[in-house]
């Protein structure tokens, strides 16, 4: 009885051992009958044996590179370089897109790998495996490109929702530049057109910034001071909240500048618009800015019904909402999360024992000016 381990006729796996050894007739049957191409060739490149698979693809030809590339002169030299590495390194040879033609002029593309059979160096024999893979390719495109149009979509979203609140500001000081116009009355035109021109820039800026950090951009964000990026939301958000009879209380107890520009006030716009809707019977919208060591700390306090413990964990998730359907995307927080994290900070929030939640935000700052006056 020959012995197991050398048997070819024994199963490699020792999980299988007690399997009934396959008979030649049996081994032969199934590589005539694989899908995929099998192809024995020697040192000289030459076919001794090929599969039904593999004879489908396979053009005249004295040598496989030829057969399998039409006798392409480029491709037939680049693949006789790479199949006759076998013997070089003794190491699987892999291409894993090789364009290639069948006889019939079919393009198709296929991997392949090549390896030495052990125990026949001295034939110089080496066998491979032809598999094509032409619909997964094909697939693989369609996948990406899925991903490509769904980043895009998300960009697109991201943008809509941050220039919200510029445009509700811009909006605003229209109607009232309007109605001033209506009653000859010129005095507050130009503070208007002031406030016009910068809810504008600050929409040019969101845009902008918005593409650097879909594509990663490192460029660091001017410095800013921290109470008029804050000013300048509120005055932005004041109109929802006059029309939602929400009182906003600021309190500046530290000036800080910090790195942010317009990132600050994308922020800081997004969470007062949230708190203002947490609030559709009115209450109160605190603003505190703040120093805390070398940090520049913000915290919004609202009056309002404050955040369910089931949904604490998912609030900065993208497309997570807790507004009725249709009157929220669910992107505010995770841009503002995002946005915090790449300028080196950090945002936060917690139900509040008084009812309602707080929203803390927390950046370096690069200077101090020191303590100011409580509140304003």
């Amino acid at each position: 009885m020959p012995d197991a381990a050398n048997s070819t006729d024994t199963p490699a796996d020792p999980s299988a051992a007690n399997t009934p050894p396959l008979s030649a007739d049996l081994w032969r049957e199934m590589v005539q009958n694989v899908a995929v191409g099998i192809v024995l060739f020697d040192r000289d490149l030459r076919v001794h044996y090929a599969n039904p698979a593999a004879l489908e693809v396979l053009h005249p030809g004295a040598t496989l590179p030829e057969q399998l590339t039409g006798n392409h002169p480029d491709e037939t030299a680049r693949l006789t370089q790479m199949l006759k590495s076998v013997w070089v390194s003794n190491e699987p040879v892999v291409i894993p897109r090789m364009p290639c033609t069948t006889p019939g002029g079919k393009l198709f593309l296929a991997q392949l790998t090549a390896r030495a059979i052990p125990g026949a160096s001295s034939e110089g024999r080496c066998i491979m495996a032809l598999h094509e893979i032409t619909e997964i390719s094909n697939l693989e495109q369609r996948l990406a490109a899925s991903e490509r149009m769904a980043a895009v979509g998300r960009l697109a979203a991201k943008v809509a929702h941050e220039l919200n609140s510029p445009l509700d500001g811009i909006m605003r000081y229209v109607a009232l530049a309007q109605r001033r116009l209506r009653e000859n009355n010129y005095d507050d035109l130009p503070r208007y057109l002031d406030d016009i021109g910068f809810g504008l820039k600050r929409m040019a800026e969101i845009v902008r910034e918005l593409l650097e950090f879909g594509q990663n951009a490192s460029a660091a964000s001017p410095l800013s001071d921290l109470i008029y990026i804050t000013d300048q939301s509120v005055r932005t958000m004041q109109g929802l909240a006059d029309r939602a009879g929400v009182e906003i209380l600021v309190s500046h107890r530290h000036t800080l500048t910090v790195r942010a520009g317009s990132n600050m006030y994308q922020v800081l716009c997004n969470i007062i618009k949230n708190a203002i809707d947490a609030m559709p019977q009115g209450g109160v919208l605190t603003i505190i800015n703040d120093r805390e060591g070398e940090w520049a700390v913000v915290r919004i306090q609202d009056t309002g019904r404050g955040i369910r413990p089931e949904d604490m964990p998912y609030i900065f998730e993208p497309f997570f909402s807790t507004k009725p359907l249709g009157q929220g995307t669910g992107l505010g927080l995770a841009v503002c999360k995002e946005i915090m994290e790449k300028m080196g900070g950090a945002i936060a929030v917690t139900n509040r024992p008084a009812g309602g939640c707080e929203f803390s935000l927390r950046l370096p700052g690069t200077a101090s000016k020191g303590a100011i006056a409580e509140g304003r």
